[in-house]
């Protein structure tokens, strides 16, 4: 169940939280926002800040998601980021 595995991501944020600056992505309608958020998390990161992103429940929907962390990965050095998707059919 994808419940447990956002509780124990929030866990390891929590422990982490004096290292990192914990953020969670929980929606991303279009490939537009992509951007804005990429550009956010950058500026952050410019500003010594380390983010900790949780992207969690993206829905199967939005086809994006690979990108938007493959973008953070590659412009947002220092980031730690975790994906949980909502791999199930409602």
């Amino acid at each position: 169940m994808d419940r447990g595995k956002t509780t124990l991501a929030m866990k390891v944020a929590y422990s982490l939280r004096e290292q990192y600056s914990i953020y969670q992505l929980l929606w991303c309608n279009d490939r537009k926002e992509i951007l804005n958020i990429i550009s956010y998390f950058d500026i952050r990161v410019k500003m010594g800040e380390k983010p900790l992103i949780i992207i969690d429940n993206l829905d199967l929907e939005f086809s994006e998601w690979n990108e938007l962390a493959k973008l953070l990965q590659e412009k947002c050095k220092n980031t730690i980021i975790k994906l949980y998707h909502n791999n199930t059919r409602r």
